[in-house]
């Protein structure tokens, strides 16, 4: 009889391949709630494939620092999928997003629409420097105020109705163009507070569309480069 349990035990807990879909890593190892979902699900299960194929894609012949960037957002982005636990609704949502927001990484740097440039304002106290992809857009954005500072580093956001969106350390992220302006909107979870200063918020920053300076070939780490 216990024998017989010990067997039922041991098949629920067995991790079965999606049939006719396989994850980009090996379901026999899976140990965690989020590993165990994707490779219950065929849907999830090709869903791991697809983001590990344009992850590889998005880092083939870029520069060392461009792998570097995006190897490091796919570990923040890891971090932020596992928090779905084995919740599959969520697990789809995170997972076809990133799906998404690789697939729009450019395929070179000349992949340039127009809004790609760096905009200044409140007397150069706030900077945004843009690069458009069409239907994903790079930014990095910096705010000068009383003496504290704001600061992203390059975060890349997909376009989202209207709107670029992203979310990074948990705090999301738009950018919107309104009428001549270029805004970009903070989100208020706490998180957006470790971007900032003491005395420093993001909040809402609108930029001049008009003001547009050109932006410089390679801004990955260089926050500074491209004048206004």
């Amino acid at each position: 009889m216990r024998f017989g349990i010990l067997l039922l035990v041991l098949a629920l807990f067995q991790v079965p391949s999606a049939a006719g879909a396989q994850p980009s890593f090996n379901c026999k190892q899976a140990t965690t709630p989020t590993e165990i979902a994707i490779c219950r699900s065929q849907v999830l299960s090709a869903l791991d494939q697809q983001i590990a194929e344009a992850y590889a894609k998005a880092r083939s012949g870029k520069s060392e620092q461009t792998r570097n960037r995006i190897r490091s957002e796919q570990m923040n982005w890891l971090g932020m999928r596992d928090q779905c636990g084995a919740d599959s609704a969520c697990l789809d949502i995170t997972m076809s997003q990133r799906a998404r927001q690789l697939s729009a990484a450019p395929a070179s740097a000349t992949a340039r629409g127009k809004l790609t440039g760096s905009y200044c304002a409140n007397g150069f106290s706030d900077k945004i420097l843009i690069e458009d992809y069409g239907n994903a857009l790079d930014f990095s954005i910096s705010s000068f105020q009383r003496g504290f500072s704001c600061g992203t580093g390059r975060i890349h956001a997909v376009r989202n109705g209207n709107a670029f969106t992203a979310k990074e350390s948990g705090c999301s992220f738009r950018i919107v163009v309104s009428g001549g302006s270029l805004v970009f909107t903070a989100g208020g979870e706490p998180a957006c507070a470790d971007f900032c200063g003491a005395r420093a918020r993001f909040g809402e920053r609108s930029f001049n569309l008009n003001a547009k300076h050109p932006l410089e070939a390679d801004w990955m780490t260089a926050e500074e480069s491209g004048g206004c």
